[in-house]
């Protein structure tokens, strides 16, 4: 009886020594390597493996658990995988990071103490008041991997930026700067942010908001607003429509409920922007591809070699850092960068390779000044409208190119 105590005694001494050891090993692992050899360690855990990290400091107001329509984390951005990215050269003192996370964490030091951007702004401003230019800012964050969870360097950061634009929701959903109207701009880059973070997250905080921004642009869609005349505000509006209607389809397909419940006949107004004269410009064919993805997607052969002759014109023509053409810039760039994912083909990936060159080779390096290391310079191109923290995240958007709605998009080529 005696013998029986001990080899029991000593089964369940071996059981905890090895759950302990395996519990300590798996809490002492570093993040994964960066395949470009650059450092991960401010890659989000969540972006890494595709699990539900806890949030940490002020993300854990938005660590709510996904409701019954919430997307799956596993279609998180690639964080640390930045295909194609190579990092900076290593001189001895600056450590390495890659392009990519210079510039976040350039973006990062320009945010105001309220959680928004705002050009012109000195560093550490307390107060911003431009929801447009957050919520582009946000979404560069977003397609990196970057969220509000997980134990990364841009938690905080883009906590603080979302709940900036849920501040700024006003009664009628729209989202505006503080005691004034805004413009639809505003409002569709705001809400396109809300639509990632909730389809990356699953939060129902952000569900709220994101489902009352994509009304207000229904209702702007159905009322013919003629701001949806405006590029930009077009391709952020179809961002916005593209994901809501992506996010939809991976719940339905999971057995859940729609969570944003789209009815593309709200946006047909969008539908303008579908053909593109064989003279366009880069901004016209991602505006066209867009507009094909949104209404009818590339689940066919059919639909994605339609997509492939679209975009032959435009993915042949040299690149140049000069601006000369209205619709040929870095937030052209970045929009059918984003755009060509869904496009199938050598010259469609040539085409991403050559303007992630194009756009590195313009960044500012490890051995220019702290206050602009990591940011593209607005003087260097003419001309340009924008200010340096919305260039910085143009540029940004061409060097990653996956969010929630490219990923579930891509994975069905």
């Amino acid at each position: 009886m005696r013998r029986k105590f001990e080899i029991s005694l000593l089964f369940a001494f071996v059981f905890v020594f090895v759950f302990v050891f395996v519990a300590t090993m798996s809490s002492s692992c570093g993040p994964a390597a960066d395949p470009d050899g650059a450092s991960s360690a401010g890659v989000s855990p969540e972006a890494q493996s595709g699990s539900k990290n806890h949030p940490s400091g002020e993300g854990a107001a938005e660590s709510a658990a996904p409701d019954s329509g919430g997307a799956r984390n596993d279609r998180t951005g690639p964080g640390a995988k930045r295909l194609g990215e190579f990092p900076w050269p290593q001189d001895g003192l600056t450590p390495r990071v890659s392009p990519s996370e210079a510039g976040l964490r350039w973006l990062a030091a320009r945010q105001a103490k309220d959680g928004g951007w705002e050009e012109g702004l000195p560093e550490g401003a307390g107060e911003s008041d431009d929801p447009g230019l957050t919520g582009l800012v946000l979404k560069t964050f977003l397609g990196l991997g970057y969220t509000n969870r997980g134990r990364h360097a841009f938690a905080k950061v883009v906590s603080k930026g979302l709940r900036f634009l849920k501040d700024h929701r006003g009664e009628n959903g729209r989202f505006t700067p503080a005691g004034r109207p805004g413009s639809l701009l505003d409002h569709v880059a705001a809400a396109s942010a809300l639509i990632e973070a909730y389809g990356m997250t699953g939060s129902p905080i952000f569900k709220q908001h994101a489902r009352a921004g994509l009304e207000a642009l229904a209702v702007a869609c159905e009322t013919n607003d003629v701001s949806l005349l405006d590029p930009e505000v077009a391709r952020q509006a179809l961002l916005a429509v593209l994901s809501a209607r992506m996010i939809d389809e991976d719940a339905v397909q999971r057995g859940r409920r729609a969570p944003f419940g789209v009815d593309l006949r709200q946006f047909s107004s969008l539908e303008v922007w579908r053909t593109a004269s064989l003279d366009a410009t880069g901004r016209d064919v991602a505006l066209a591809i867009l507009t094909r993805l949104v209404f009818d997607g590339n689940d066919t052969k059919e639909a994605r070699r339609d997509l492939q002759r679209l975009a032959e014109p435009v993915v042949r023509q040299p690149l140049s850092w000069t601006v000369g053409d209205p619709g040929d810039e870095p937030a052209d760039w970045s929009v059918l960068n984003f755009s060509l994912e869904a496009v199938p083909g050598k010259a469609a990936h040539e085409w991403q390779r050559a303007a992630r060159r194009l756009v590195k080779d313009r960044q500012a390096g490890p051995d220019t000044a702290e206050t602009v290391r990591g940011s593209w310079d607005p003087e260097t191109l003419s001309p340009y409208s924008g200010g340096r923290i919305r260039l910085t995240a143009h540029c940004l958007g061409v060097l990653w190119h996956r969010c929630y709605g490219t990923i579930v998009v891509v994975s069905r080529r």
